[in-house]
């Protein structure tokens, strides 16, 4: 991969892991209720 490759893919993970994060934050303030719902389904097992 040359140099400029190699510079534009490490680019676009940092640019996805930004975009995710954001996702992240929107999704918790968005629903509250989500994270416990995740408890739930390890209670079960």
């Amino acid at each position: 991969m040359s140099k400029r490759a190699a510079h534009d893919h490490q680019e676009a993970q940092r640019r996805r892991r930004k975009l995710s994060l954001r996702l992240q934050r929107q999704a918790i303030q968005g629903g509250l209720a989500q994270p416990s719902r995740h408890h739930d389904l390890e209670d079960k097992q």
